[in-house]
């Protein structure tokens, strides 16, 4: 290519850089928008489920049975009846308390034992194959750090209700027998 030419290309380069970028910016743009914009969301549904499985419902009428003078709660997440306990210096830390509660706040008890006064007398679980005892171990710290007590029972071997009674008894939760 002689200088003649490569003088003439960079002076129609010139000539025309404002096209380029302006063309530049709109394939940008363009690329962003059809890129960047959110896909729309796709509907979504909900349904309702049974509060209880079958294992859990008679196992619920075994701890009525065995325990009529409390009531049996179900289902209960841990953040309904336990907060951080955090002292002053971690009370002015920003996040803490939200850190602490969201290690425990969403887990979900299987039944809260309590009294006519809805103070609470014990945890009880029903352990299944989906329980894991490291796990199963660390709720029952998380839970005995407020001073409750777990009670576990095996679902593959649960006890009649009249054993249940007898574990409340030695575990000093019953008045005199």
């Amino acid at each position: 290519m002689s200088s003649a030419q490569v003088n003439q290309l960079h002076l129609w380069m010139q000539a025309q850089h404002g096209y380029w970028w302006l063309g530049g910016l709109l394939l940008f743009v363009a690329g962003f928008w059809l890129l960047g914009r959110p896909k729309p969301e796709r509907p979504w549904r909900v349904r309702s489920r049974p509060l209880l499985t079958d294992n859990e419902l008679e196992f619920c009428h075994r701890l009525e049975d065995a325990l009529p003078e409390f009531r049996v709660l179900v289902q209960v997440s841990m953040g309904a009846i336990m907060e951080p306990d955090l002292d002053d210096e971690e009370v002015s830390e920003p996040g803490r308390y939200l850190s602490v509660r969201g290690r425990f706040a969403q887990k979900v008890l299987d039944f809260v034992i309590v009294d006519d006064e809805y103070r609470i007398v014990a945890l009880v679980e029903l352990d299944d194959s989906t329980h894991d005892a490291d796990r199963d171990a660390e709720r029952d710290r998380i839970t005995g750090m407020a001073g409750y007590l777990t009670i576990r029972y095996d679902s593959r071997n649960k006890p009649e209700p009249e054993e249940i009674r007898d574990d409340f008894w030695q575990a000093g939760l019953l008045g005199d027998e």
